[in-house]
């Protein structure tokens, strides 16, 4: 039993002090909620005995009704913090009975006591004086005099200001403001042979998906700092880059048959480090240490994460290190929209499906490839078979809501699976941008820009989120603001096809020619890459180019619009696409009718034939007002004052 007179007990490598519920690794104390600590002080109490659960809940819960989840989260904390410096086995579950502290414990002297500790929701203060140590049991019970009192009570508020920014930051190696924002950059090799394949990225990429579950910080997304992994780093230049609070670097080596993963996390305001973690284990389990040291770095970010944040940070991906390094390729060719980028990323996406038939993420991967295509046949089943797997899938949520918007223009369902994807993965930018996009296509614009800024913020260096808010703020007629982000979205990818297409509609719509036909111009000759297009297709698309641009560079708009019609490679003929340029040329009639061919065929795009600015021009007409009722998109379009 414990000595009430001193309350100091050693196990491992751990230091409890029961009386002010602190436990301490070396010299420092270690991030707990107070509740596992409480916890610990019973079992350590009785080390070597079986503490029922029902004793558990007395002594620590004795002022709430509790569900028994929150014992087994806090039995689970304290075991990942022994697991995280090598002591295991400390904690034992008796099936049916309870739980038993099985460490060897034993009694500090109180000369052993260290000086000026405070802890994250108790502050205790300790005094030297003449040479004598003394410890305070509490603040309100050492008020020798007046002059003490304030002196107390001022530390006391300071303490107090710590601790706050201690939970609200990154625990006790926090200082500074509280950091809300991370990127994770992709982890370097110091083996001599170097890592396989995109190890360093894929871990990377590990800690981002489950970190992105973590409601209280930001994590930048994988597409954001791919670009990183075979470039030297200078994390505060890359923290800039990506306007973030605190950039996580890390190495890994191999070696032995064991492997060891160091991180820091370094503060991009004054490059401080504020936090560094390590981990060495076996190299038989790839996953399973790409998990751990996720565990750890989400310790580092969220002292006290939620049952439902530690079950996303905890969980497993997939069991096939292969499937997941195929995964990530895949995504990162995903993320640059490109038709080459795409053709890449199916193929990878397939083979890590092949390599792991239960890998949830990579039926998600290879759906958003196919959503893009004219039949979303297999992209439909795809995504029924991840939320099989994993019905709580951000990802696979925000694809089903994809699917209804732009194949099975099924509204209301597809608002209902973003609102549950977001729910899931707040930090999950492309929910955003496809819910502000079904926003867009019922008119709700207002919102559409709420949320299409919102996935900005999560991922400002993505050209397509960049992008998309240019046709946000294209919807809104607000054509100074759109021009300036598809600018941004050029200046991080020169080649982003879409912006260039926005950009030529706004030029169109406000009789800017010379940059409608640069513009045009752009766009067309990347459609050239698209993988169903021949070499001597380009070839003429390229020379098409040259010849119209210098054919239309002055003139009326509307001989220039009628030469593009049928042009676009990505369109079938009479599709949406020459819907939107007989609208612009005034042939009402050609452009109503190539207008339901295109809804009646539901071709991709034409789901924005409620929203688009190039359909003004007909929008009183009783045939356009019947494709709006024909799709259930008849109600007003919200469009800015």
């Amino acid at each position: 039993m414990i000595n009430k007179h001193n309350a100091l007990r050693e196990f491992g490598k751990f230091r409890l002090d029961i009386d002010k519920k602190l436990l301490w690794l070396g010299a420092e104390p270690l991030a707990l909620p107070l509740k596992a600590v409480d916890l610990l002080c019973v079992l350590v109490e009785r080390h070597g005995q079986v503490v029922s659960k029902d004793e558990i809940w007395n002594e620590v819960w004795n002022d709430a009704f509790v569900e028994e989840t929150n014992l087994t989260h806090n039995i689970y904390l304290l075991r990942r913090a022994f697991k995280d410096y090598g002591e295991t086995d400390l904690i034992k579950t008796v099936p049916r009975r309870g739980y038993r502290f099985t460490g060897e414990v034993h009694e500090i002297p109180s000369s052993e006591i260290v000086l000026e500790r405070h802890a994250l929701t108790r502050t205790t203060i300790e005094f030297e004086d003449m040479g004598q140590k003394a410890v305070g049991r509490s603040v309100a019970t050492r008020l020798w005099s007046r002059r003490a009192a304030v002196t107390l009570l001022t530390v006391v508020i300071c303490l107090a200001g710590l601790a706050a920014v201690w939970r609200n930051g990154f625990g006790a190696a926090s200082t500074g403001s509280p950091i809300r924002s991370i990127a994770i950059v992709p982890f370097k090799s110091l083996s001599s042979h170097g890592t396989e394949g995109h190890r360093g990225l894929s871990m990377a990429d590990s800690l981002i998906t489950r970190l992105s579950n973590i409601r209280s910080v930001l994590v930048r997304p994988t597409s954001a700092v791919a670009q990183y992994e075979n470039e030297p780093l200078d994390s505060v230049s890359v923290g800039n880059r990506l306007k973030v609070d605190a950039v996580m670097e890390g190495t890994l080596s191999e070696g032995g048959g064991r492997v060891r993963a160091t991180m820091r996390l370094i503060r991009v305001a004054n490059g401080q480090i504020v936090w560094s973690g390590e981990l060495d284990r076996p190299g038989t389990d790839e996953l399973g240490f790409e998990s751990e040291v996720s565990r750890m770095a989400a310790r580092a970010v969220a002292s006290d994460l939620s049952t439902r944040e530690l079950a996303a940070v905890s969980r497993s991906l997939t069991e096939n290190e292969d499937a997941y390094q195929l995964y990530v390729k895949g995504r990162y060719e995903w993320s640059k929209r490109s038709w080459a980028g795409m053709a890449e990323a199916e193929k990878d996406f397939r083979a890590a499906i092949d390599a792991d038939p239960n890998f949830a993420l990579a039926y998600v991967g290879l759906a958003d490839r196919l959503l893009t295509t004219t039949d979303a046949t297999e992209a439909q089943a795809l995504i029924e078979r991840a939320l099989e797997i994993e019905p709580d899938l951000a990802e696979a949520h925000a694809s089903a809501g994809f699917l209804n918007s732009f194949h099975l223009w099924q509204w209301q369902t597809a608002e209902a699976e973003f609102k549950r994807s977001i729910e899931l993965n707040p930090n999950y930018g492309t929910a955003h941008q496809w819910y502000a996009i079904l926003l867009e296509i019922e008119g709700r614009n207002d919102q559409a820009l709420s949320e299409m800024q919102r996935a900005v913020e999560l991922d400002p260096t993505s050209p397509n989120f960049r992008a998309d808010l240019c046709q946000t703020y294209y919807f809104r007629r607000d054509f100074d603001a759109a021009r300036s982000s598809c600018n941004k979205a050029l200046e991080i990818d020169p080649d982003f096809i879409f912006a260039h297409d926005y950009l030529m509609n706004i030029a169109l719509l406000t009789g800017d020619l010379h940059t409608a036909v640069i513009e045009w111009k752009a766009s067309s000759i990347l459609s050239a890459t698209y993988p169903n297009i021949s070499d001597a297709q380009r070839q003429q698309i390229v020379a098409n180019c040259e010849r119209v641009a210098s054919k239309h560079d002055s003139g009326s708009i509307r001989d220039f619009v009628l030469s593009q019609i049928g042009s676009d490679q990505r369109n079938s003929p009479n599709g949406y696409r020459n819907a939107q340029l007989f609208a612009l040329a005034g042939d009402r009639a050609s452009a109503l009718t190539a207008l339901e061919k295109s809804i009646d065929s539901r071709q991709f795009g034409a789901v924005f034939v409620k929203t688009d600015p190039l359909f003004d021009s007909i929008r009183d007409d009783s045939r356009y007002q019947a494709i709006l009722r024909k799709v259930e998109l008849s109600a007003p379009v919200n469009t800015p004052n």
